[in-house]
């Protein structure tokens, strides 16, 4: 009879202690194997789900501050180019001549051929207007701002002077920005002789068009916002038409250069939007999209590595239960073995093929229960030798 057969019949049916302690033993080794077995790959797993997520997110915010960069640089350019159209106006002959019929039809060509800058005032170098277009030009600014003057025409004259960019708040609550250039003498061009204002709009065709040169996902969206944060240009799908306003971070700085991507409010929704303050625009750039869409990409590594994990973990729990019962089964064997030799069973042996430590165990309880039995058997036959019985 087998060694594993031998310890099955061994324990007494009644005795539910015997049972209890293998089932236990069994259980404590699984565990311990399973610690040392699973604990490991888990943590590695946990590390590399971490560091995947940590990297979707960057590129997600790398891709975003990159559209940005591409959408500020090219708004721009286009302001540049359009206040270098406006230093070539005051640099025109009907212009410096501060004659008001020349400059009034000089204003009005100018601004019907562009969608940037809408109003146009002319003034002399006391700050008395000579020309407008159109003739209610800067009405929406309150008193104190349409009456402002440039800086070269309030102190000393300077004749270094050069574009000056000015925020005021307009009688609808949105920032009106106001572009000024010196005007020179066409016979001295050292000489100051009056300034040129004008009133630039972001939410003009040209602006518009840059914006919707750009092929943007499903939700993505730019979008153009004045100081307080109200809507003036837009394009994509991700800001509903409704839309009038961005909750901007109260922490974003406009004298802070570089993009900074930050959580949104979007009509209740949370998006990821990059953005930044353009000087020469006089306006907040925002590029953005749905947070959860921003993220899909994390979510998805995180459910596949979830599953894996959950695989990982049921193969290590098949694997570890018949390790388990491989490893314990000469142990309780030999556990099963001293109970039948405590009993008094010296013809029951051990298998012991196997040459670790287990092994060696079993050799030397056959040895132990052969001798015990030889002495029993000679005990026996001295017994009856000597009383005859």
């Amino acid at each position: 009879m087998s060694s594993a057969t031998q310890v099955r019949e061994a324990p007494d049916p009644a005795d539910g202690r015997t049972h209890f302690i293998r089932w236990t033993f069994r259980l404590r080794l699984a565990a311990v194997m399973l610690a040392l077995s699973l604990l490991p790959v888990l943590l590695t797993f946990a590390v590399a789900l971490q560091l995947s997520q940590g990297y979707v997110r960057h590129l997600a915010v790398r891709k975003s501050e990159a559209l940005l960069d591409a959408v500020r640089a090219n708004l721009e350019l286009y302001a540049n180019h359009r206040a270098h159209s406006l230093e070539m106006l005051a640099g025109s002959p009907s212009v410096q001549s501060l004659s008001p019929r020349k400059a009034r039809e000089a204003l009005r060509d100018f601004v019907a051929a562009g969608t940037f800058f809408v109003e146009l005032q002319l003034l002399d170098s006391a700050g008395n207007v000579i020309a407008a277009e159109p003739q209610t030009a800067f009405a929406a600014l309150p008193r104190a701002a349409a009456a402002d003057r440039p800086s070269w025409l309030r102190g000393a004259p300077n004749p270094g002077a050069g574009l000056e960019l000015r925020s005021y708040p307009g009688g609808s609550g949105r920032a009106v920005d106001v572009w000024a250039v010196p005007v020179r003498s066409f016979a001295d061009p050292s000489t100051l002789v009056g300034a040129l204002r004008a009133v630039a709009v972001l939410d003009g065709t040209g602006v518009q068009d840059i914006l919707n040169s750009y092929r943007l996902a499903e939700q993505d969206y730019i979008a153009i916002a004045d100081r307080q944060g109200e809507l003036v240009a837009r394009t994509g799908p991700g800001l509903a038409a409704e839309a009038r306003a961005m909750v901007l971070p109260p922490e974003l700085d406009p004298a802070a250069g570089p993009p900074v991507t930050r959580a949104v409010d979007n009509a209740g929704r949370e998006d990821l939007a990059s953005i930044v303050f353009s000087p020469p625009l006089g306006a907040w750039l925002l590029v953005g999209q749905p947070a959860g869409q921003a993220f899909a990409l994390s979510r998805a590594l995180r459910s596949d590595f979830s599953a894996i994990a959950l695989l990982v973990l049921i193969a290590s729990l098949g694997a570890t239960a018949w390790l388990a019962k491989l490893v314990s089964a000469p142990v309780l064997a030999l556990a099963g073995a001293i109970d039948l030799l405590k009993d008094g069973v010296l013809s029951h042996r051990l298998e012991a093929s196997s040459a670790d430590e287990l092994g060696a165990a079993a050799r030397s309880f056959n040895a132990l229960a052969e001798g015990l039995q030889r002495k029993t058997l000679i005990a026996s036959i001295w017994q009856k030798l000597t009383t005859g019985r």
